[in-house]
């Protein structure tokens, strides 16, 4: 085996250790690993298991950002959609001024939530 294959192989094991001069060590022979195929001596150090837990802690986040991502897309479209709605009534009881900021912002503000909600949906 190369120096690399032990290492990879030493790295998840409790009974590693780190010499400066040779680097990863077994803390029971005090040299680097020098077995044929297995290591009697290895103990997992349960990387395996952090790993797969941190990809279920992942999935589980990626489920949450796209509940907020639902949520946001709908508070974009009913805000927008008040937005619109209320420059258009305000134009129209003719207070003297045309609202276009507030119609422009409100439609702007209902299209990204729209398109987010189908980009949330898929």
């Amino acid at each position: 085996m190369t120096r690399n294959e032990y290492v990879k192989i030493c790295s998840t094991c409790l009974q590693k250790e780190f010499d400066s001069n040779k680097g990863i060590i077994c803390s029971i022979t005090q040299d680097i690993a020098d077995f044929d195929e297995t290591c009697p001596e290895y103990s997992d150090d349960g990387k395996k298991q952090q790993k797969e837990m941190g990809s279920k802690i992942f999935n589980e986040g990626e489920q949450l950002e796209k509940a907020e991502d639902i949520e946001n897309s709908s508070n974009d479209m009913i805000y927008g959609a008040l937005w619109c709605i209320g420059g258009i009534s305000a134009t129209l009881a003719d207070f003297g001024a045309i609202f276009w900021g507030a119609i422009v912002f409100g439609g702007i503000q209902f299209l990204k939530g729209l398109l987010n909600s189908f980009k949330s949906n898929n």
